[in-house]
């Protein structure tokens, strides 16, 4: 192998086969490391060449991590590498049409998509209503859920909205990002066979919990049609993206829906110390539908997890000063993150603001994210704001709710804080159902907790 040492799971992965191959991950189970070294090994074993081999992901930077991961590796020579089809989901799919098609339309940029859709919901709900830049957001963001599931959200005008919109692109001649998919699956079920689709022998997906059903499709008719064996790789407890029309059934029914296919499941988390991880597996077993498997942490160290109840929202910035300051010798990362964008950036400012210049050497250290944006990533400190809810309503703690809770706390290597304000803007929370559900330890802030945290840290250095 390549000097690592891996597990008997991680090994039984990596190890090239016929067929082809479901892998359930964890978080912090190594998922990218097994599918890279896995990409390797067929590879060097010669069951694949490399230009026959496709690897996507659905982020351009994960697809250049594979690729920098694969560069390294001493396995594989520069043009081997270089030779890999390693891309988006997207951006494959439109090379293959670039490819296809002489005439293909120009992609959208945002800016455009956004003038698109506001000039479509003026035609259809008339000038005299002004669409403002947030009602164009979310109009898009319902317009990309439909073409991901097929379904609309009974919205008034709805369909006519999605009409005029596809209307204006097509007078234009241009694609936005949905149109790849859409066209690249009309392709496949026209039976057409382009050149290009018929040298891929291999075809990887990472991140699978993210696909949709445009998706889906595309990879079952590549893997039908041309016999081609499928590596995906993810985890349906890590699915988040239910708004854009993502759906953790694809991974959960791929090893029924697949020929050929055997599943295996990676476990063993290296990231987490035990509490946090005894906490996320508490609270992700209240999901109704998933796979199951065990989530087991290799650390021996207990680290520390707290939910700490607080007067108000405002009272969050002295916990975070606290920590800060008793962090100054200690080398760590730290990353505050909230479910929105604006409880982020109004700690962002008040920290700014009472900080001053001693903020200038702290921020360094610090990340400020979205729960959605730190999937992927990993810190020291994971401090979690406003775990609380106005009301116990089923439409707000629902499954896609509580995996991307799942998700955050997992982004926790050695301490996980829940910060639980009893009001938000005056008016009275609840703590969030999922600090039960994961049996956090409630407490109240003090310097003891500082010192424990510091201890946790200064035990792990």
């Amino acid at each position: 192998m390549s000097g690592e040492m891996w597990t008997d799971e991680q090994f039984s992965i990596i190890s090239p086969r016929e067929g082809s191959t479901c892998v359930v991950a964890a978080p912090g189970s190594g998922k990218t490391s097994v599918l890279t070294e896995h990409i390797a090994q067929v590879v060097k074993a010669r069951r694949v060449a490399p230009a026959s081999v496709l690897a996507m992901t659905f982020t351009r930077q994960a697809a250049e991590h594979m690729r920098m991961k694969l560069r390294t590796h001493p396995l594989l020579n520069e043009k081997e590498v270089e030779s890999i089809q390693i891309g988006t989901f997207h951006g494959s799919m439109f090379r293959f049409m670039m490819e296809l098609r002489s005439d293909i339309p120009v992609l959208l940029s945002r800016e455009e998509q956004f003038a698109c859709m506001r000039e479509a919901i003026e035609k259809v709900i008339g000038q005299s209503k002004a669409v403002g830049f947030y009602e164009t957001a979310s109009w898009l963001t319902r317009y990309t859920k439909y073409v991901g599931t097929g379904r609309t959200m009974g919205e008034r005008h709805e369909h006519k909205i999605y009409q005029a919109y596809n209307r204006i692109k097509r007078c234009a001649n241009r694609w936005d990002h949905d149109d790849i998919l859409a066209e690249s699956l009309a392709v496949l079920r026209s039976g057409t066979k382009p050149e290009r689709w018929t040298k891929i022998r291999y075809i990887l997906v990472d991140e699978f919990q993210d696909t949709n059903q445009p998706q889906w499709e595309i990879v079952r008719l590549l893997h039908e049609s041309y016999h081609t064996p499928i590596f995906v790789v993810g985890d349906d407890d890590q699915s988040i993206y239910g708004f854009r029309g993502a759906s953790p059934l694809f991974l959960q029914h791929a090893s029924e829906q697949l020929f050929h296919i055997e599943q295996f499941l990676l476990t063993k988390n290296f990231r987490s110390c035990i509490s946090i991880v005894h906490a996320a597996e508490r609270l992700i077993q209240h999901v109704s539908s998933r796979i199951d498997k065990p989530l087991r942490s290799v650390s021996s160290r207990e680290g520390y997890v707290r939910a700490v109840e607080i007067d108000h929202e405002g009272a969050e910035i002295n916990c975070i000063k606290d920590i800060l300051k008793s962090c100054l010798e200690i080398p760590c990362s730290i990353a505050i993150l909230a479910r929105t964008r604006r409880q982020v950036a109004r700690v962002w400012g008040a920290l700014q603001r009472e900080l001053g210049v001693t903020w200038g050497s702290l921020q360094r250290r610090v990340e400020f994210r979205t729960f959605h944006d730190s999937k992927g990533k990993e810190w020291d400190i994971v401090i979690l704001l406003d775990t609380v809810v106005e009301r116990v309503d089923p439409n707000v703690i629902n499954d896609e709710e509580r995996r991307l809770f799942y998700v955050a706390m997992t982004r926790a290597r050695s301490v996980l804080l829940c910060l639980v304000p009893r009001t938000i803007d005056g008016v009275k929370t609840l703590p969030s159902p999922f600090l039960f559900e994961s049996q956090v330890l409630f407490g109240t802030w003090s310097q003891g907790e500082v010192q424990q945290i510091q201890q946790c840290l200064t035990v792990e250095a």
